[in-house]
């Protein structure tokens, strides 16, 4: 078994770009704003006056913390894959749940039932699946599923 992020959509990694190009455009209006627009002789409208000039700091923090939290909501799949030897044994993004720890070892347990089939010699192995550690405990056995 191994974990790993699931990909995000390209329109989700653009977006997140979009987001870190008004991050950028908004500490650099921040710094060097009065510049830009003193050098194109344009008078800074009252919205750029009150927010950028008057609360820099306040301006400054909440592009940097809203802009995170929308780049982190948006690069986020919300998946859980849970793979065993190259066979997908449970998909949240296909049931639309999590699975319970029962629904995984179930899961394993066929897929390394399979797996020892096709081997020669499979048979003794496949037995050797017939006691778990579960089933001591009341549990479920891997024959029952």
């Amino acid at each position: 078994m191994s974990g790993q992020n699931h990909p995000p959509t390209r329109m989700a990694v653009l977006a997140s770009g979009l987001v870190t190009l008004a991050q950028t455009g908004t500490g650099a209006a921040i710094f060097i704003g009065d510049a830009i627009l003193g050098a194109l002789h344009v008078r800074a409208p009252n919205w750029y006056t009150v927010s950028f000039r008057e609360n820099k700091v306040q301006t400054g923090a909440l592009a940097w913390f809203v802009g995170s939290t929308v780049q982190q909501n948006l690069l986020a799949t919300g998946a859980f894959e849970v793979s065993y030897d190259g066979v997908l044994v449970f998909s949240k993004t296909l049931s639309g749940r999590l699975p319970s720890i029962p629904e995984i070892v179930t899961g394993v347990e066929i897929v390394m039932r399979s797996r020892m089939e096709e081997v020669e010699g499979g048979d003794e192995r496949a037995k050797a699946l017939e006691w778990s550690p579960s089933s001591d405990a009341g549990g479920s056995r891997a024959t029952e599923l």
